[in-house]
């Protein structure tokens, strides 16, 4: 059965059209940038402090990986603006070595983000193994920091 037409009595009235608000695109913009950038570096490091007895992050690959993830985002965003509005034979390759120099941060980024997932499994691997050797509650090193129990209090 088809819908009736708008004339129909009882039929809904069409929505209002929507106003446009000029802050609202902007902080939207905002908040799924900084979402994607520093969500994911928060993710991780709460992911390290969840799975590791020691308290503090190895801050040195942590923030490597991060610098290389962001620079190489922002070069490969640069590179791609070069290229579209590229016209002659210079524009396009100064486009492509961007381009270039972006991919390789993007693999130091990948290989950094390799060492710390590999730090992350070792430190879960280490509090698991305790786990099963049957460390004493509280003792030290034998809880995450934040767990009941552990030696660190939760944030």
């Amino acid at each position: 059965m088809y819908p009736p037409p708008p004339s129909y009595p009882g039929y809904p009235p069409p929505p209002m059209p929507l106003r446009p608000v000029r802050g609202v695109a902007i902080f939207a913009v905002v908040a799924l940038v900084c979402d994607s950038l520093i969500g994911v570096v928060a993710a991780v490091i709460d992911l390290w402090y969840a799975s590791s007895r020691v308290p503090s992050p190895p801050r040195g690959l942590f923030n490597a990986w991060w610098a290389a993830w962001l620079i190489g985002i922002w070069m490969t965003n640069l590179g791609s603006r070069l290229l579209f509005n590229a016209d002659e034979l210079e524009s396009l390759a100064a486009a492509a070595r961007f381009d270039v120099v972006s991919v390789g941060l993007m693999l130091i980024a990948a290989v950094l983000a390799i060492g710390v997932i590999r730090k992350i499994t070792e430190a879960q691997e280490e509090h698991r193994s305790a786990a099963v050797i049957g460390m004493p509650l509280g003792a030290p090193g034998g809880m995450a920091p934040g767990a009941p129990g552990g030696g660190y209090p939760g944030y």
